[in-house]
């Protein structure tokens, strides 16, 4: 059964990350115009999504459609998917660029591949939760 880790959930972490992913970039900006590397998927964006999915899901009461909760869940699985995809994708793309930037940026898009698929889990989880008939 998969685990959830609850620090990929922390509001503060998850409105932290695009300020990092930003930081990082700018940090290594020239290396990586030297090294012709492009960001092109758009991962500031999706992580910055992130916050706002879960927040309007949390803010759903009991007795609130379903199907409003399940629209905002399934978004968050598909933003999450996108981020798992664009992470893993820049994690190859940075390969050329050598230690420490290497390093440091490949340990960032780890931890966003870990929030993506962490994400994932808990949308599913919430999915099964609501399709569960409730015990009379």
């Amino acid at each position: 059964m998969p685990v959830i880790h609850l620090e990929y959930l922390l509001p503060d972490k998850m409105k932290a990350m695009p300020k990092d992913w930003k930081a990082l970039k700018g940090k290594y900006a020239e290396l990586i115009k030297t090294k012709k590397i492009s960001f092109d998927k758009k991962l500031g964006l999706m992580l910055e999504k992130r916050p706002k999915l879960h927040k309007s899901i949390g803010s759903y009461k009991a007795g609130n459609p379903t199907l409003l909760v399940s629209a905002n869940l399934k978004a968050m699985k598909t933003n999450a998917t996108l981020l798992q995809t664009a992470a893993t994708s820049y994690r190859t793309k940075i390969k050329v660029l050598g230690n420490p930037a290497q390093a440091e940026m490949d340990a960032f898009l780890a931890k966003v591949v870990s929030a993506a698929k962490n994400d994932v889990v808990w949308a599913d989880g919430k999915i099964t939760i609501m399709k569960t008939p409730k015990k009379k």
